[in-house]
């Protein structure tokens, strides 16, 4: 809360101002090391998300949660867009369970593309990540035709929707959300303090405590010389 406060008091787009705060986030949690403390989080330490690196659970999350590019991801990162791959496919299958093990296609023929264990096709399939017109229509021809393929990217499937599902019921919270996008606006109107409405002004200065005590002292005093000028009369 404190960092997304302070990174939206930057005179930035929306976009850029969750990178800042995520990259500052990151940088706080690299240096607690690998997963989450055991003195403030004990209980989140079963859950195998939480024991994977700061830089795979962001990975995760903004590829599942936010759909994000993997160039987008590479620019946070310092990193590659093939090391972002790697290191996505990596938490995938690290943090599955009970899910059969994406093994590549088996046989592959001559015409079959051509596939890396550790940043196989089928992921930047999965992932929306062919950006090149020629090759979607060469993988979706493919796929008709060979049915090694087409078992690889159902293994692959089942991998991606499985991890997909565990970082929803993880980190998908309405009332964080709520939160966050609460001081989202609260800090915008402490940037742009002129751009307030006139009403808007009025509920930022009377929810000030020394002001309220002021506006009860008055309306007391108020009230004491109404009293008094009627039983005058």
């Amino acid at each position: 809360i404190e960092t997304l406060s302070a990174a939206s008091l930057l005179n930035l787009t929306p976009d850029r101002t969750l990178e800042k705060a995520l990259v500052a986030l990151l940088s706080r949690a690299k240096k607690g090391g690998a997963g989450v403390s055991v003195g403030k989080y004990p209980d989140l330490l079963g859950q195998r998300f939480y024991r994977l690196d700061p830089e795979a659970r962001l990975v995760l999350v903004a590829l599942h949660l936010g759909r994000w590019s993997y160039q987008r991801l590479s620019r946070i990162l310092a990193c590659t867009v093939e090391q972002i791959e790697v290191l996505a496919w990596s938490a995938r299958v690290e943090l599955c369970e009970n899910v059969p093990y994406p093994v590549a296609p088996h046989p592959i023929g001559l015409k079959c593309p051509e596939y890396r264990s550790d940043q196989p096709w089928t992921q930047r399939m999965l992932d929306e990540e062919i950006s090149s017109g020629r090759e979607r229509i060469f993988l979706q021809t493919h796929l008709v035709a060979c049915s090694a393929c087409r078992e690889g990217l159902a293994r692959a499937r089942k991998v991606y929707y499985y991890v997909d599902q565990k970082v929803t019921e993880i980190l998908r919270s309405r009332d964080m959300h709520a939160s966050l996008q609460q001081i989202l606006e609260k800090s915008l109107a402490h940037r742009f303090p002129s751009e307030r409405s006139f009403r808007g002004t009025l509920i930022a200065f009377g929810k000030k405590r020394d002001i309220q005590l002021v506006l009860i002292f008055m309306v007391i005093l108020f009230f004491l010389k109404i009293s008094s000028l009627l039983n005058g009369e």
